[in-house]
């Protein structure tokens, strides 16, 4: 993804928004799931952590569809 942003072809600036966008939310996604691994012993620190995570994700998406309209 940095590459595909770094490329000068991609001169607009949605597109490379977009891109950035995505790259974030696949990395908090990627982050949050090694960290649910690693503390897989304690339920509560799981939970916590997906809640969150679906909090973060639903915002994303309710800012996008108020963004499209």
């Amino acid at each position: 993804m940095i590459i595909m942003l770094l490329n000068r072809r991609m001169s607009n600036k949605v597109i490379k928004r977009y891109a950035l966008q995505t790259t974030m939310i696949v990395d908090l996604l990627a982050l949050t799931g090694s960290y649910v691994m690693g503390s897989r012993r304690k339920r509560k620190n799981s939970i916590y952590i997906s809640l969150l995570v679906c909090i973060v994700l639903a915002d994303r998406a309710y800012a996008l569809l108020h963004l499209m309209n």
